[in-house]
């Protein structure tokens, strides 16, 4: 996963990741924590010596909190052994997004990606709300 890109494009969905983490960590006792973005990965950095990295089962998991699904399911393909595989990411809003890959590490990155598109889309002001029809 492209993490710099994440953050660069889906900032508002990046800082309720950042306070999902942090609420977690306060629920556990622990204090909290920064999560420094590199290109391909991204950790959690708290205290002097205290890391993780963030884990495609942390991010299922955060997405799940907000109703939005994230799914990688392989497709046989016409090639004998040959295995594609698709993914899509969906939230009750109507909001849906699927293509396919040729490895799950990719099709896990592309939903992943897709799945903070998608909350970010949430998260913006629609257009109307922009605009005070009660003047």
């Amino acid at each position: 996963m492209d993490f710099k890109k994440i953050t660069k494009d889906y900032p508002l969905a990046w800082g309720v990741f950042e306070e999902w983490i942090n609420h977690f960590r306060s629920l556990e006792g622990y204090e909290p924590a920064s999560i420094e973005v590199f290109d391909d990965f991204a950790i959690i950095i708290a205290g002097d010596s205290d890391t993780s990295g963030i884990t495609p089962s942390t991010l299922y998991d955060f997405f799940d909190s907000k109703q939005i699904y994230a799914s990688v399911i392989p497709t046989n393909t016409q090639q004998v052994g040959q295995v594609n595989f698709n993914y899509s990411v969906s939230h009750h809003s109507g909001s849906f997004r699927m293509g396919n890959a040729a490895s799950r590490p990719l099709a896990e990155s592309l939903a992943l990606t897709n799945a903070f598109g998608v909350l970010e889309g949430l998260l913006r002001p629609k257009p109307s709300a922009l605009f005070n029809y009660n003047l």
